[in-house]
């Protein structure tokens, strides 16, 4: 997923906002950076650390890349 597929899954303006707040939360950006970035930047850092597992509409789930092996381990998946 590129940071622009992942900026178009921010169906609400909460969704952006919440993203920052992660990024501040898991301290991968100090809030004078969070502050200028724009969505795209935001949606950078947050794939840079993070893999989406899926977009649900208003919810978008994602898992530490460094934990992203066990999830698929645990994950069991239904596909068409």
């Amino acid at each position: 997923m590129t940071e622009r597929q992942l900026a178009d899954q921010f169906n609400y303006t909460g969704m952006e906002v919440n993203a920052r707040k992660i990024l501040l939360a898991r301290k991968f950006a100090k809030p004078e950076e969070v502050a200028v970035m724009t969505v795209l930047d935001v949606c950078r850092k947050i794939l840079k650390h993070f893999e989406v597992v899926a977009c649900l509409g208003d919810r978008i789930i994602l898992v530490d890349k460094d934990k992203f092996d066990e999830f698929q381990k645990l994950a069991t998946y239904i596909d068409r």
